[in-house]
């Protein structure tokens, strides 16, 4: 089964800081699992104010875990919200 966690942000949250987090949250989980297994087991995609990680794995919700808690360190938990859906893939959740 597919599943996806899409991260919606306020229009204050800057790409950049979204895109910076993401790849500090994509280095970490790597620490964890490798570089590899992380290119095989999840994806990821950052469009302006949104980013969908593909979670039907370990590595893909450790990925949404980390980097949910990078973007409430950084922003708050009040400038963003996650939603987790079921059979869902990654392009149609964007």
């Amino acid at each position: 089964m597919l599943e996806v966690y899409r991260f919606q942000f306020d229009h204050v949250v800057s790409e950049q800081i979204i895109e910076e987090q993401i790849t500090e949250a994509v280095l970490a989980v790597e620490s964890i699992y490798g570089k590899a297994k992380v290119r095989l087991e999840t994806s990821l995609i950052v469009s302006k104010n949104r980013a969908v990680i593909e979670g039907s794995t370990e590595v893909g919700q450790r990925l949404a875990q980390v980097f949910t808690g990078f973007m409430t360190h950084k922003v708050g938990e009040n400038r963003f919200t996650v939603e987790h859906l079921k059979n869902k893939n990654i392009k149609d959740a964007t």
